[in-house]
């Protein structure tokens, strides 16, 4: 496979580079969980500003795509990078592929986006995923230091009701409906199919983008973290189809 580097990848790409910076050890963290032969046939569902599918198909990996909140951003960069790309919600739509089409599918901060019972979309992932296939999960830890301080504050996740996404006819609230910590996700994977392969709790990248929080995420959060892993922010989980 070809050898990547995904920063450089990632400022080809004009949108959303504040969340790049943000998140740039996610993605490393992602990328270095995919299988060491290829090329893969992956499925990068909430594909986003494209930066994972974007480096995952530069490798030499075959790369689809879903989205349905990101619109144009997506299209763009899954344009520029030749990715094929399918509008639909994994909540509300049956995955059109074929059984065990995939031998990776991504859900990278995502799962906290689902309106209901997250079981049947990875019912309908694991159709998709081989036999011995990878999904690779990453989600807010609803446990961390950050989480812990902002209800401390009284304060939680907004959605955004000013601008409700509509899909299929209905219309869609964007923003965190439900954050899990680790035991929880690892119940709804069970439960839906998978068993655990690897588990990780880890920072994302920046853990904000500067000011006064940057400064307090710094000198508090991240010591925090290093001192109790479980209290980092984001978790990640490999998983497999039983």
């Amino acid at each position: 496979m070809n050898k990547i580097n995904i920063r450089e990848i990632a400022a080809q790409i004009p949108q959303g580079q504040s969340y790049f910076r943000r998140h740039a050890a996610r993605y490393h963290k992602i990328y270095k969980c995919l299988p060491a032969n290829g090329p893969l046939t992956i499925l990068d569902i909430g594909v986003g500003y494209g930066f994972l599918a974007a480096a995952m198909k530069q490798a030499g990996h075959r790369v689809f795509a879903l989205d349905f909140f990101y619109g144009k951003v997506a299209e763009q960069v899954c344009r520029q990078f030749k990715i094929p790309l399918l509008n639909l919600n994994v909540e509300s739509h049956e995955l059109p592929f074929l059984k065990e089409s995939f031998d990776v599918v991504v859900l990278a901060e995502v799962i906290e986006h689902f309106t209901s019972d997250p079981v049947r979309p990875l019912q309908k992932i694991r159709r998709v995923l081989k036999k011995d296939g990878m999904l690779i999960v990453t989600t807010p830890n609803l446990l961390s230091a950050v989480n812990r301080i902002k209800r401390f504050l009284g304060r939680g996740d907004s959605l955004t009701y000013e601008t409700p996404v509509t899909v299929g006819g209905n219309p869609y609230l964007y923003g965190h409906h439900r954050l899990f910590c680790m035991d929880e996700l690892e119940e709804i994977l069970q439960k839906g199919g998978y068993q655990m392969c690897d588990k990780q709790v880890i920072f994302p990248g920046r853990v904000s983008p500067g000011g006064l929080s940057g400064f307090l995420g710094a000198v508090v959060i991240r010591p925090i973290g290093t001192l109790m892993p479980k209290l980092k922010s984001i978790l990640l989980v490999v998983a497999k189809p039983l």
